[in-house]
């Protein structure tokens, strides 16, 4: 084809718009694809964030759902192992103790809660069941009753049912002059620092 020609003007004229149109509508089309790509990148990191929040607040929900019961297991801690000696509460736990086992309370020769310490200070008492490094203070208990041997046992069996957390570390039974027994328990009651209620959500 002779290029000099009109027709041919015509043709390669043609060609040129063609390819500029072409070329123009891909420029578009890619910086469209582009743009839809960023844009479904960005759900996708919208609909993660959306899910982890979820979950997060089902965590939280299961949380609140639970709190009832954790205050009520707190609650029986703190009877357990209270935030204060309680020296007077304890007197009337050991004396209900031994009417309970028919011992008059003139019976109950010794009761001596000495001063609570630091449970990681604390020496020569027993660190069954206590983990190290607990927040504890402890103190040590001495009960001795006079009775009867069965009396004596009725009397070790509802220390151990004690509304109050009671490690026993030494049991002794002797006789007294008297021909009763004299039973001997030295024991630990434990402290915990108070838990402060958890700080409500503002809208909550």
């Amino acid at each position: 084809m002779n290029l000099r020609t009109p027709l041919a003007t015509v043709v390669v004229g043609s060609l040129v718009v063609l390819l500029v149109l072409v070329a123009g509508w891909f420029g578009v089309v890619g910086r469209y694809l582009g743009a839809l790509g960023e844009t479904r990148d960005a759900t996708v990191a919208a609909q993660d964030a959306n899910n982890l929040l979820q979950v997060k607040l089902a965590g939280l929900e299961k949380l609140r759902d639970e709190l009832g019961d954790v205050r009520s297991l707190a609650a029986d801690l703190d009877v357990l192992v209270p935030t204060t000696a309680d020296q007077p509460g304890l007197f009337e736990l050991v004396d209900k103790a031994a009417k309970k086992a028919g011992i008059p309370l003139d019976h109950v020769t010794a009761l001596s809660p000495s001063t609570p310490v630091e449970w990681a200070s604390a020496s020569g008492v027993a660190a069954a069941g206590v983990p190290t490094g607990a927040e504890l203070a402890v103190q040590t208990v001495t009960i001795s009753v006079e009775a009867d041997y069965d009396a004596c046992r009725t009397m070790l069996a509802e220390i151990g049912k004690l509304d109050r957390a009671m490690l026993v570390s030494s049991v002794s039974l002797s006789q007294s002059e008297s021909d009763q027994w004299v039973l001997l328990v030295e024991s630990s009651t434990f402290l915990a620092p108070e838990i402060a209620e958890p700080a409500s959500v503002p809208g909550a």
